[in-house]
This record gives C-alpha cells, structure tokens and sequence, in this order.
C-alpha cells in the first residue's frame, strides 16, 4: 500500500525516473537486478558484487587493495600476480555488461596507480 502510494507520488515519480536518467545504471539489491541504460542486464555472483561495492562508493577511488579485500574477501598482497589478475579480469568482464564500449568505458574508468573509480553522475 505505501509503495503505491509512493508510486503516485509526482514527487517520488520525478526522483526515480531522474536518478536512473543521470546514472545510467539502476541497481535493486533486493532483488538483485541492474539496468543499464533502462535495459536489464544479468549480473552474477562476482560481478554483481563487484558493481555493488563500486556503486557504494560511487564517485570515488577504489583501490585495488579496496576491491580484493572487500569483494574478493582476500588478504591483498600487491606482489601476487593472481590478484591482479584476477581484479582485472573481473573488471574486464563487468565493462563488457555495463559500458557500450568497454575499451573506452564511461562508467567504470581506471585511476593510474590508484584503482577504479564508478563514475555515476555527469561531468564528474
């Protein structure tokens, strides 16, 4: 009953639809779904966690330390080229669902020496 009520809410209408416009990306982690764009996209397991951590701290530097021992749930060691190329791969494989061109991403951008940074917000 509340949640039909938000929904007829002009207000709530507004907001929803201008979050998903300015992002790009929806995430509904109660059901565990994400929209690129206004089109559903499965995300699984690593992934999924992957974007949710990223979306948490949106708009700002995730190290690669960060990502292995949030997401991966791992003691990160930088001299550990599985790590790497593990984190890689996992954000190789979440730009190929999320971005139109994955070799120039516009959402998940690389930080030089610093990480990754989920970009959902214009101009920023």
């Amino acid at each position: 009953m509340l949640c039909g009520k938000l929904e007829q809410d002009d207000t709530f209408r507004k907001l929803a639809h201008a979050t998903q416009v300015a992002t790009g990306i929806r995430i509904d982690q109660g059901n565990r779904a994400v929209w690129v764009k206004g089109a559903r996209i499965v995300l699984t397991g690593q992934s999924y966690d992957l974007l949710c951590y990223l979306s948490t701290h949106a708009n700002h530097l995730c190290t690669r330390r960060d990502l292995v021992e949030q997401v991966f749930r791992q003691q990160y060691d930088e001299m550990d080229g599985s790590q790497v190329s593990r984190l890689n791969t996992a954000i190789r494989r979440l730009r190929e669902k999320i971005e139109d061109d994955p070799s120039q991403p516009r959402y998940l951008l690389t930080e030089p020496g610093g990480g990754y940074r989920l970009v959902l917000q214009e101009g920023m």
